[in-house]
């Protein structure tokens, strides 16, 4: 029996937003019990408390009570709203593309909460992925969630949830949020891609784990 929906995802993709509607539409525990929402590998090696690893003890049984949604964007939608609000590398924020997409940082934020240095936001997003993958493939319940699905189809998805894991609802499942008609069609329409140029799009497919993209739903050849 499902008991909590721990919701988590990258940074810039609608976390906040979702957890909100999740609580809203759902009487069940909505929680980032077992990691950090943007941080897959604390669940494996421990919560980062800024010093060291505290691991989280829990038992198969404690597990599988979870559901775990995973939400996200493509890398570039993605990439698009990091510029604009870079946790743990304020330094970059508002950066041209071409050059923000190319710089390293090593991130102190408690967003990000880990202790790597990234050789740009690319690379941090290949790695956290990978490490969902295997949260995936570790865990008994697991939603893969493009934000696109959930974000232009609110209602709707939440019904396909409801039914699909027969989770308690509050009332009538319904959107709750700030998420305009404009801002539907610029992400439907994919005007985030005025900001790259065709090298920036080249690089960042160079440097993204583009089959671990596919797993999760971004065939970038087929809709660039």
């Amino acid at each position: 029996m499902i008991t909590n929906l721990h919701y988590m995802g990258p940074m810039r993709s609608g976390t906040t937003w979702f957890s909100l509607l999740l609580k809203h539409n759902f009487t069940m525990e909505v929680s980032e019990k077992y990691m950090g929402k943007h941080s897959p590998d604390e669940f494996f090696r421990g919560r980062w408390d800024g010093r060291q690893r505290l691991k989280v003890h829990r038992t198969k049984e404690e597990e599988d009570q979870n559901l775990f949604l995973f939400i996200h964007r493509n890398v570039f939608a993605w990439l698009a709203s990091v510029r604009l609000y870079p946790f743990g590398a304020f330094h970059l924020r508002n950066k041209p593309m071409g050059e923000f997409i190319k710089s390293g940082f090593t991130s102190s934020s408690e967003r990000i909460r880990d202790d790597r240095h990234y050789a740009n936001f690319i690379e941090m997003r290949k790695l956290k992925f990978q490490e969902w993958k295997k949260l995936e493939d570790s865990v008994s319940n697991f939603v893969n969630v493009p934000w696109e699905n959930v974000a232009l189809q609110t209602v709707p998805w939440l019904h396909k949830l409801q039914h699909e894991y027969n989770l308690p609802m509050c009332g009538p499942l319904e959107y709750v949020g700030d998420i305009t008609n404009e801002r539907r069609r610029y992400y439907s329409a994919h005007q985030y891609m005025r900001e790259f140029t065709s090298e920036d799009i080249n690089f960042i497919l160079s440097q993204c784990d583009l089959e671990t993209e596919k797993h999760f739903g971004y065939d970038y050849e087929e809709w660039l």
